[in-house]
């Protein structure tokens, strides 16, 4: 990827279908973002909502986590992990994970339709995810987890669930 990318997965807007910004550098232009946001619009069948989708690929572009992304070396997106725990198999992707000092930040971006007063309800019921993803990646690379930032795009703020460890056995006991 090289200076890290806007992530796969988020319904950004339209029916149902996931929502992509697959190969959109996180230093990407005006016009890759364009781009971006008509064909998205496309493949999520709202063609006519081009411009809303090309809006929230901007402020993900714009966040303090795409700057951190920008300025690291080696910042990845779309990082799979897996691991088992029990009898159960846990598996995903994680948006970006970004290099830093001490290990590792992992980056999610939310474009949940909420209000800024609402996010930190709403970031609550993100807190398991969270867990589960510090467990995968810090067991795939070994590496320590040391921040885990929620980008909420359409409300135009970062928030972090919690400290990893706690964040893990969470998420374990919740398995």
């Amino acid at each position: 990827v090289g200076r890290g990318a806007v992530g796969r997965g988020v319904a950004w807007v339209g029916g149902g279908g996931p929502g992509a910004v697959q190969g959109v550098p996180v230093a990407a232009g005006a016009a890759q973002v364009a781009a971006a946001g008509a064909a998205q619009a496309v493949a999520e069948a709202v063609p006519g909502r081009a411009d809303e989708v090309a809006g929230l690929v901007a402020a993900a572009l714009d966040s303090q986590a795409a700057a951190r992304a920008r300025s690291s070396v080696g910042a990845l997106r779309e990082v799979p992990f897996a691991f088992r725990h029990e009898e159960a198999i846990v598996e995903g992707f994680i948006d970006l994970v970004i290099p830093t000092a001490r290990g590792v930040e992992i980056v999610d971006w939310k474009t949940d339709d909420v209000p800024r007063a609402g996010v930190d309800e709403r970031l609550a019921g993100y807190r398991v995810q969270a867990g589960l993803y510090a467990r995968g990646l810090g067991e795939a690379t070994g590496l320590e987890v040391e921040r885990i930032t929620y980008v909420f795009v359409r409300a135009g703020l970062e928030r972090s669930p919690g400290e990893p460890g706690e964040l893990v056995a969470l998420a374990l006991a919740a398995v």
